[in-house]
């Protein structure tokens, strides 16, 4: 496929992440790309049956966004520990192994729960619009470099 100008320009994920592509952001700001906590932060033993907060997956990612059929749980306790990586609205969860191709935009509704170990964070700049869908905000794989999906697409 030929570069043309209605395609986006291929763009290195790390200066999406950093708020550094020219014209992308009004100010540069820089996002965060997190990858979700080691396995000795979250432990068989720490999950619980009932009650506690939401870890999410990358089984739990969907196409129209999280599923809570069968989500596990930590406590709140355990969770508070991990505060640096609970979900906050307009971050991009993205499957690390397994299905790559999985995501979701955290709504209001999935704020506060937190991220598990087989996922990344994409924190956009605070300065930019949280949208409903990855789409619209994440990049995809395309030929041999990184490429931000446009709008719409």
């Amino acid at each position: 496929m030929a570069h043309s100008e209605a395609e986006a320009p291929r763009l290195p994920l790390r200066r999406v992440v950093e708020g550094t592509v020219e014209g992308a952001f009004e100010a540069p700001a820089p996002g965060l790309l997190l990858a979700g906590p080691s396995g000795s932060l979250i432990r068989a033993e720490h999950y619980v049956d009932a009650d506690g907060a939401p870890v999410v997956m990358p089984k739990d990612l969907t196409g129209n966004g999280f599923s809570t059929a069968s989500i596990r749980r930590i406590s709140e306790r355990q969770a508070m520990e991990l505060e640096r990586f609970r979900l906050r609205r307009g971050d991009v969860v993205l499957a690390r192994r397994g299905e790559l191709g999985r995501a979701a935009v955290v709504r209001e509704e999935q704020h506060g729960r937190v991220c598990g170990t087989g996922c990344f964070v994409l924190r956009p700049p605070p300065d930019s619009t949280p949208t409903t869908s990855p789409r619209t905000c994440a990049v995809r794989r395309h030929g041999r470099g990184w490429k931000p999906t446009p709008r719409g697409a």
